[in-house]
């Protein structure tokens, strides 16, 4: 049998005394003031406002177009290029409503961003 290597103990004591002190030191102290602190808290309830709004929104869009297809049984019989109707409506026809919904939240989002920073520049 071959003799087990002996065990080493590893510890912290041969660590540098620069890079303790690197890791260990803290971002300089910004002062925030409580209007600034009050508008930031108001622009993340109005992007989370705006966040679930619009998903609310979408939900109900992408519902009402699955419940429009179930109900047309008839697009099922129509074809295109072998396939049928409905098919080639859910394959395609649900990106184009992504990409509004993206579109309406990026630009409603900035928008609120601009006010935010718009009031602070008030100060």
């Amino acid at each position: 049998m071959k003799d087990k290597p002996k065990r080493i103990r590893v510890s912290g004591d041969g660590l540098k005394a620069g890079a303790a002190s690197r890791r260990a030191s803290s971002p300089p102290e910004v002062e925030v003031d409580e209007v600034e602190s009050f508008y930031a808290q108001e622009l993340l309830r109005s992007q989370l406002r705006l966040g679930l709004g619009v998903l609310g929104a979408f939900i109900a869009v992408i519902a009402a177009m699955s419940l429009a297809l179930a109900a047309l049984p008839a697009l099922n019989e129509e074809t295109l290029m072998g396939y049928p109707l409905a098919w080639l409506i859910q394959a395609f026809g649900f990106y184009p409503v992504i990409c509004v919904f993206a579109i309406i939240y990026v630009r409603a989002a900035s928008s609120n961003e601009k006010r935010y920073f718009a009031l602070l520049g008030d100060q």
